[in-house]
C-alpha cells in the first residue's frame, strides 16, 4: 500500500517508476517535458484537463454519462454566481433551474443524439444569480467514456448595451420621422395659398410623423369644415390638440385603430402629444394668418364703400 501511494506521488511530481519487481524504488529517472505532459494525459486525463481550463475567460464544466460535474473553471463559477467547489459537486438531472428553463433537455439532446447545441438564455441559476448566459454544448469523450462539456459566458452587461443602443437607434429614427412631418406641414403652409389645400395636406402627412404610420389616422375640425385622413376611424386611442385663429376655434384630432404592443398607456409615445401641439401650433399661425388676411380684406372693402357712400353724398 505504502509502495502504491509513494509510487503515485512520485509520478505527480513528474517522476517515471519502473514497473520491474527487480528495481528498487531509488532506480528511477526523471520525466523529460514532454513526457511527463503525455504521462499526465494518459493516466490521470482529468487533472491535466483541469490544467488546460483553468486560465480559460471562458466558463467551462465536464458533466460525465451521469450527469456528475466532474471538472469546472474558476470564470465557470463566477458565470454563475458560485465556487468551483459547489459546481463540483452538482449533478444536472437534479438541477430544477435546468429543468425549468429548458436547458436539461438540450443537454439530453446533445448527449443523446451527439449534436452540438447553441443557445442564449435569460435565468436565474441555482446560485440566485440573474443573468443572460450565452451557452454552447458539446459531446465529448474523456477515458472512453461520454462526457458533455458546457462553455457558458455571462452576457448580461453586453446584452443591455445592445438594448441600450438599439433603443436609441430607434429614438434617433422617430425623432427623425417627427422632423420629417413637421418640415412637411411647414412647407405645405409655405406652398399652399387656401386654407383648405394646407389642412387638406396635413391630414395625410400627420400620420407619417406617428410611430404607428400605417394604423394611424387624422380629423382636423375648424370654421365648421371638416378634413379627413384617408379611411378615417375614430378610436377610444386618440391624441387632440386645440388651436385658436381669431374668434375662431380649431382642432387636430390622432386615432390610432389598433394598439401593436398592447401597453396599458395606449398606442401613443409622449413624444407624440409633443408633436401634435406643434403641428396644431403651426396651423394656427397659417389659420391666424388667412383670417388676418380676410379680415383685412373685409375692412378694406368696408372701407371703400364707406368712401363711395360718403362721395355720393356730397
Amino acid at each position: 500500500m505504502l509502495q502504491k501511494q509513494t509510487k503515485k506521488i512520485l509520478e505527480l511530481s513528474g517522476v517515471y517508476v519502473y514497473k520491474s519487481k527487480e528495481m528498487h524504488l531509488s532506480e528511477k529517472r526523471p520525466f523529460n517535458p514532454c513526457e511527463k505532459r503525455v504521462f499526465m494525459e494518459k493516466k490521470y486525463p482529468l487533472t491535466a484537463l483541469n490544467a488546460i481550463i483553468d486560465p480559460s475567460p471562458i466558463g467551462i464544466m465536464i458533466y460525465n454519462s451521469l450527469g456528475n460535474c466532474v471538472a469546472a473553471n474558476l470564470a465557470a463559477a463566477v458565470a454563475v454566481g458560485a465556487t468551483k467547489d459547489q459546481l463540483l459537486r452538482q449533478n444536472y438531472h437534479q438541477l430544477e433551474t435546468w429543468k425549468k428553463t429548458g436547458l436539461y433537455d438540450i443537454a439530453l439532446i446533445t448527449m443523446e443524439k451527439k449534436t452540438k447545441n447553441h443557445l442564449e438564455l435569460p435565468m436565474t441559476t441555482s446560485f440566485g444569480k440573474t443573468c443572460i448566459l450565452n451557452i454552447h454544448m458539446v459531446p465529448i469523450t474523456l477515458e472512453d467514456q461520454p462526457h458533455l462539456l458546457a462553455m457558458i459566458e455571462d452576457i448580461t452587461q453586453r446584452k443591455h448595451k445592445e438594448q441600450e443602443l438599439k433603443q436609441l437607434y430607434q429614438d434617433q429614427k422617430k425623432r427623425l420621422q417627427e422632423l420629417h412631418c413637421l418640415n412637411a406641414v411647414a412647407e405645405s403652409i409655405r406652398r399652399e395659398s387656401s386654407l383648405s389645400a394646407i389642412f387638406s395636406d396635413a391630414v395625410q402627412l400627420i400620420p407619417q410623423g406617428w410611430q404607428y404610420p400605417q394604423f394611424t389616422r387624422a380629423r382636423i375640425i375648424f370654421n365648421k369644415e371638416t378634413f379627413l385622413s384617408p379611411d378615417f376611424e375614430e378610436t377610444g386611442w386618440g391624441l387632440c390638440s386645440e388651436f385658436q385663429a381669431g374668434n375662431q376655434p380649431g382642432i387636430i384630432e390622432v386615432f390610432c385603430t389598433e394598439n401593436p404592443l398592447e401597453q396599458d398607456w395606449g398606442p401613443f409615445q409622449k413624444q407624440e402629444h409633443i408633436l401634435l401641439d406643434n403641428i396644431a401650433h403651426m396651423l394656427g399661425q397659417a389659420a391666424e394668418k388667412e383670417v388676418a388676411i380676410k379680415e383685412k380684406t373685409l375692412l378694406e372693402g368696408q372701407y371703400r364703400q364707406a368712401q363711395k357712400m360718403e362721395a355720393v353724398g356730397r
